[in-house]
């Protein structure tokens, strides 16, 4: 795990998700973009941070559409990685599943 994140057991969380799901699809990604998509994608969280969120379908989709616009504005813009439609809703719901059992409300 980077040293960048390694105190952050969520980011790590979500850095370990990503990298084995770019691993398997053979994709090749800097370490340095996993950790800010980690980074970003726990700070997605945050920001729409709400009682009983998983609950909130507009706050769920707010951090979707935070996550997509990663891997548009990051990914494909300043990185020229681009993801097919499936990578993305792949990526977006295996990132909500590790949230969803790290955040309960």
């Amino acid at each position: 795990m980077p040293d960048s994140i390694s105190g952050n057991d969520e980011a790590c969380a979500y850095y370990g998700m990503a990298k084995a799901y770019f691993d398997e699809e053979g994709l090749t990604v800097q370490e340095e973009t996993l950790v800010y998509m980690s980074e970003r994608f726990q700070q997605a969280f945050e920001a729409e941070k709400v009682v009983d969120f998983w609950n909130n379908e507009r706050a769920v989709n707010k951090v979707k559409e935070r996550m997509d616009d990663f891997f548009y504005d990051e990914l494909k813009e300043k990185n020229d990685i681009a993801l097919e439609s499936k990578q993305m809703d792949d990526l977006i719901e295996k990132t909500l599943q590790i949230a969803k059992s790290r955040r309960q409300s």
